[in-house]
């Protein structure tokens, strides 16, 4: 995770690639086979009852969505973003 995410291009665009095959595969899985949603909505159910989460933000929180996206690009022979 830490050199997909850390800016090493070669790294980043096998582990998106990896996990959209995960995620559609369970997707279509669950679209597909409904006693296998009916069995993960029981344990989701089952599991949020018996140790609820308190939320993780604040209610009025905003996102930080004015960040510029990182350029990993080489000037002088160090990368930077």
């Amino acid at each position: 995770m830490m050199n997909a995410l850390g800016g090493i291009p070669e790294t980043i665009a096998p582990t998106i690639v990896t996990a959209g095959k995960t995620i559609s595969g369970t997707f279509l899985d669950l679209l597909t086979a409904p006693e296998t949603l009916a069995a993960a909505r029981a344990e989701f159910s089952e599991r949020s009852e018996a140790d609820p989460m308190p939320a993780l933000l604040p209610a009025d929180f905003e996102a930080p969505i004015d960040l510029p996206w990182p350029d990993y690009s080489e000037a002088g022979g160090h990368r930077h973003w």
